[in-house]
């Protein structure tokens, strides 16, 4: 799973060559900061993070998502288990270049994605977080057959957040892509 492929995108693991657009990613944006809180790094803070397996670990993975056609990265794409539930894992995605918003990579990514962790892992269900206003997310996780669970209140680093909860398990996944178990 170290590379993932779909139709217009690579998702890949990070590398020291993605230091520079960490950095440029992670610098508040008006449009992404209404939904999420990002997080301030150094560019020496994503070096060590990278070095340290922060990035690409057993139970937390990012990738950088890259358009195939120019290799051009426009973001990132991650998940980490659930503390708690083994058999459940969480995703965040961002798509950082903002030319690139609004035309379906987010939902391609996350796809793409999701058709990985319930071949290949252990994973049984999948949650996503969305803050309440952040309706193309919410427009997303609908055309990926995300059932909506219940409205939350949940911390985005410093930031309470009011939001909404969503659940995809395996088994509807499958039905929808026609596969039986």
């Amino acid at each position: 799973m170290d590379t993932i492929q779909s139709k217009r995108l690579i998702l890949k693991q990070p590398t020291f060559d993605n230091v520079a657009h960490f950095f440029e990613w992670h610098v508040p944006d008006d449009d992404a900061d209404l939904h999420l809180s990002i997080e301030i790094l150094t560019r020496e803070e994503i070096r060590k993070r990278i070095q340290t397996n922060y990035y690409w670990s057993a139970t937390n993975r990012y990738y950088i998502i890259y358009l195939r056609s120019t290799n051009k990265p426009i973001g990132f794409i991650h998940y980490w288990y659930n503390a708690t539930e083994s058999h459940l894992c969480n995703i965040g995605i961002r798509i950082a270049d903002r030319n690139e918003r609004n035309r379906g990579l987010g939902t391609e990514a996350q796809s793409a994605l999701i058709d990985v962790l319930f071949a290949h892992t252990s994973v049984r269900a999948i949650e996503m977080y969305t803050d309440v206003d952040n309706r193309p997310q919410q427009s997303c996780l609908a055309k990926l057959r995300f059932d909506f669970i219940e409205a939350v209140q949940f911390h985005d680093l410093d930031k309470c957040r009011v939001g909404r909860r969503y659940r995809l398990h395996k088994t509807a996944w499958l039905k929808h892509h026609g596969v039986t178990q």
